[in-house]
């Protein structure tokens, strides 16, 4: 991973017999049921990383899945892969006393799941935000993101498995219409791809495919194939649900009789951010400064605190001078106007605590964008300064994948 700097730690097992087993997973073991110790960040991210209101993050390490045994319950392979992988991971619904035999080396934590879910054979899972009630402030509190196990029927598809994350073959369609003046025949794949949640990645940059032939030799591209999907943001579309997204591409509707896609190449590439500069902004309550990065001004036009909320609106006026990006052909092909979004605003309170808001609107005009936002403060707390975090500089994850001989969908 060229930029981050990323490093693959390995956690290794030994081969080891259903004697040793049952003497070393009671050291793994919590509540049946129950989520593995801890929570998985949304990003790794060092308090000594922040210098002079500058905070640098990483992408975590990949970790590695290594365990072997036979006989071993369900639920035991569970609390071994939430020791292992250190994620957050959950099961109901389950026949925790199942046995199975598992002999894994050095698998991706997704790769590890999958395979258990095979072995399983009644047992699927999901990758979600895990949300609590809020007696006090009468509303839903992110808890963290956790994977759930249920029971249920496991889709076997064309897959990949890197690093973080896995892609999957989600649909294929082949489609013949007429209206009666011309004939169209098209071919369509769904991909879809699910990450683990130590890594939530924020904007996928680009998705292309870059190779489709069949099985007899003929490439299926076509102009529309290879478009870039530039610049789509993730986070706002899967904050209450699973974590994955999917993809469509169409295709050229393959010759008579063609059976199967011999090979398919493509990439997703997702954009985080890697520095990020703070701005503050204080004296809410009396003439708050303007602050200036980069070519865009910041105002807090109105603060208002009350019994149980703060409203604040900003306006940020300017042109965004972007950080050069090898990944664009020109800078016009740029789709991000300022260096931050609404989740990278929140107000600092007074014991030190960080207040994101709970709803958000933004109004645009030419070079300039007002945002509105609302913050829950059920505890009249009493709010230091208003903060944002400016993207000065981007890493980049590309997730190359490839599939061999897809079968195509029979007529029979």
């Amino acid at each position: 991973m060229s930029e981050s700097g990323f490093f693959v730690l390995t956690i290794r097992g030994e081969k080891m017999t259903t004697l040793l087993m049952a003497i070393l997973l009671p050291l793994l073991q919590g509540v049946e049921g129950t989520p593995s110790e801890g929570t998985a960040p949304k990003k790794v991210e060092d308090p000594d990383l922040l210098q002079e209101g500058v905070r640098t993050y990483q992408i975590p390490p990949v970790k590695k899945v290594s365990l072997e045994g036979k006989d071993l319950s369900t639920a035991d392979i569970l609390r071994a892969l939430g020791k292992q992988t250190g994620l957050n991971i959950a099961w109901k619904y389950v026949d925790e006393e199942k046995l199975l035999s598992v002999s894994w080396k050095d698998l991706t934590p997704l790769e590890a799941f999958d395979s258990l879910c095979r072995k399983h054979e009644d047992l699927h899972y999901t990758i979600q935000m895990e949300r609590l009630w809020d007696k006090k402030s009468r509303s839903s509190i992110l808890k963290g993101v956790r994977v759930l196990f249920m029971r249920g029927d496991f889709p076997v598809a064309p897959t990949s498995y890197v690093r973080h994350y896995r892609v999957t073959l989600n649909r294929l369609t082949l489609t013949r219409e007429t209206n009666y003046a011309k004939q169209k025949n098209e071919g369509r794949i769904q991909v879809k791809i699910l990450w683990t949640p130590d890594v939530l990645p924020p904007l996928l940059q680009y998705f292309k495919v870059g190779f489709l032939e069949d099985d007899q030799g003929t490439s299926l591209m076509t102009p529309e194939t290879n478009r870039y999907d530039h610049r789509r943001s993730i986070q706002t579309i899967t904050a209450a649900r699973e974590q994955y997204l999917t993809v469509t591409f169409p295709f050229s509707y393959p010759a008579s009789g063609v059976q199967k896609l011999s090979r398919l190449k493509g990439t997703f590439l997702f954009r985080y951010p890697e520095r990020m500069r703070e701005l503050t902004i204080g004296d809410l309550e009396g003439d708050p400064p303007a602050r200036e990065f980069r070519g865009v001004t910041v105002r807090v036009e109105e603060f208002r605190p009350g019994s149980s909320s703060v409203h604040v609106k900003v306006k940020a006026e300017g042109v965004w001078e972007a950080p050069a990006d090898p990944h664009l052909d020109t800078k016009n092909s740029w789709k991000d106007p300022y260096p931050f979004e609404v989740r990278d605003m929140f107000l600092l309170m007074e014991d030190g605590k960080s207040l994101f808001s709970e709803r958000s609107s933004f109004q645009s005009a030419k070079n300039s964008r007002t945002f509105s936002l609302e913050f829950k403060n059920p505890e009249g707390k009493k709010v230091r300064d208003f903060r944002i975090l400016c993207a000065e500089k981007f890493s980049y994850d590309q997730v190359s994948f490839e599939w061999k001989d897809v079968d195509l969908p029979s007529s029979k």
